[in-house]
């Protein structure tokens, strides 16, 4: 689905735009935890695991039916837009791509020498990275909190909720900020270098406390999914944009599996989260080092000569 919804998102906006529109669409992650991690500490007290699935996997069926009637493919298919704020969007679209085409290579859209593209490459080796620290961080934190606090259920799902709320604001600031300032080699390796550190120094504290405000903190600068997500389509050409996001999510997403892995096996190993917290501190680094390596020092996110809103009362 991701891969999809970012393409999606693309063709629905401008360059200057696109960390904000990824970051406030990937805003569903840290809102569906903050939401789910104390109605499931809830739902677990009264019912069992597979009362608790069901009820949590139906409202997605129900939304994929609205999404398919209401979302339109490209702005020339939505009906629901007026003349002039449909023109004003394509146009920009077809400005981003002119940009593009005088400053990038003539990529292939052949799986061969996309895997040949080192963009790409370095691309997918960040997102492996991300998803490793990310998912790390993720499925470990109920129980890491659950550990410290010593607290039943319900409440850890409530202490759970509080990063990830920190992590929605910093989602929303990192955003604003990329579109605002630019798309430059800081977007996202500062607020990852940030959680990175973050994540080593919160376990040499005895105190839960102590530790739960590095955990906040971790959060804050995790969420980089707005300025990771913008600079594909910065670097890429479009003939070979799809396909290569499909590529980074469909490689990239096997750090989800290996990252919460390697930190289970190193915490049974240790007995202590610390290993493994190193573990994902690195990866979260390398990540950030990674993406530095291929962001342009200045980005083509551009200030718009007219708005929308000029466009459509000269209409």
């Amino acid at each position: 689905m991701q891969p999809a919804t970012l393409v999606l998102l693309i063709k629905w906006f401008p360059q200057r735009e696109k960390a904000r529109a990824n970051g406030f669409w990937l805003l569903c992650i840290p809102i569906s935890a903050i939401l789910a991690a104390p109605l499931t500490g809830f739902l677990l007290e009264h019912f069992s695991w597979r009362t608790v699935l069901i009820l949590e996997g139906f409202p997605p069926i129900i939304w994929a039916v609205v999404w398919y009637i209401m979302v339109a493919d490209t702005p020339e298919k939505a009906w629901w837009m007026k003349p002039a704020e449909r023109q004003y969007i394509v146009t920009q679209l077809a400005l981003d791509e002119e940009k593009k085409q005088s400053t990038t290579g003539q990529d292939s859209a052949r799986y061969r020498d996309v895997f040949r593209n080192p963009k790409v490459l370095t691309l997918i080796f960040a997102w492996f990275l991300y998803c490793a620290g990310f998912y790390g961080f993720t499925m470990w934190l109920p129980q890491v909190i659950a550990n410290i606090s010593q607290a039943t259920p319900g409440i850890v799902g409530v202490l759970t909720a509080i990063p990830y709320l920190i992590g929605l604001v910093g989602m929303a600031v990192i955003a604003v900020r990329t579109d605002k300032h630019g798309l430059n080699k800081t977007s996202a390796a500062l607020p990852l270098t940030i959680a990175a550190i973050a994540l080593l120094i919160g376990q040499f504290f005895p105190s839960a406390v102590i530790q739960f405000i590095f955990l906040c903190i971790v959060a804050a600068g995790l969420y980089i999914h707005g300025a990771f997500f913008a600079l594909p389509p910065l670097i890429l050409r479009t003939d070979i944009l799809a396909l290569s996001l499909g590529l980074i999510g469909g490689i990239g997403n096997l750090g989800g599996f290996v990252g919460p892995y390697v930190v289970g096996w190193l915490i049974d190993l240790t007995g202590t989260p610390l290993a493994g917290f190193a573990i994902m501190a690195a990866a979260l680094f390398v990540c950030g080092l990674a993406l530095a390596s291929v962001t342009p020092k200045a980005s083509a996110s551009d200030k718009p000569e007219v708005n929308v809103s000029g466009a459509v009362e000269a209409e």
